[in-house]
């Protein structure tokens, strides 16, 4: 692995064909160094190992919109309370998009959704529940969903592919 990882400015933007017949999603063209990136931010701000579950809607290592629950998750926390929660940042999300960008139709918006929490980047049935609830979300408001993850201290796991990447020690740059 190089031992220096582009800033949040170098994720790309690439146009797709969307579900919708005439319709491109931009999409960001995220890879391993923004998640590694990620794997990094979450070790800076969680130095106990204590983490919380977050939901997040955004781009890795950069913009995003956050939500913080508790772990373990309580029972009350349902299907439709994690969609309501998904969808929620996910409008948040769409608004910081808009604003930036104001010619832009709401389903324009590229995004990735993705959940941290405690443990090793394997997958849990948390993490399962989560993107289910994203997908769902998502697909309400004809948004892209370009990658759901889960990112813990050691890594990060795709819940859709199942491959994942983890460090015992991760080095990131000073830049």
């Amino acid at each position: 692995m190089p031992s220096s990882c582009p800033a949040p400015a170098a994720v790309e933007t690439r146009l797709r064909l969307s579900s919708r017949p005439g319709r491109l999603w931009p999409v960001a063209t995220v890879g391993d160094a923004e998640w590694r990136l990620e794997v990094g931010r979450t070790r800076a701000a969680h130095r106990r190992r204590a983490l919380p579950l977050t939901v997040n809607v955004g781009v890795p290592a950069g913009p995003r919109v956050t939500a913080t629950l508790p772990w373990p998750p309580p029972r009350e926390l349902d299907a439709g309370l994690r969609f309501d929660v998904v969808d929620a940042v996910l409008d948040q999300w769409l608004d910081q998009w808009l604003d930036q960008s104001p010619d832009r139709g709401q389903d324009d918006g590229p995004a990735c959704a993705w959940t941290t929490r405690p443990g090793v980047p394997n997958l849990h049935d948390e993490d399962q529940l989560w993107h289910a609830a994203a997908r769902h979300a998502f697909e309400a408001r004809e948004v892209g969903l370009v990658t759901f993850r889960t990112v813990t201290h050691t890594g990060w796991l795709d819940v859709v592919t199942g491959e994942s990447t983890t460090w015992r020690r991760l080095r990131l740059s000073a830049s």
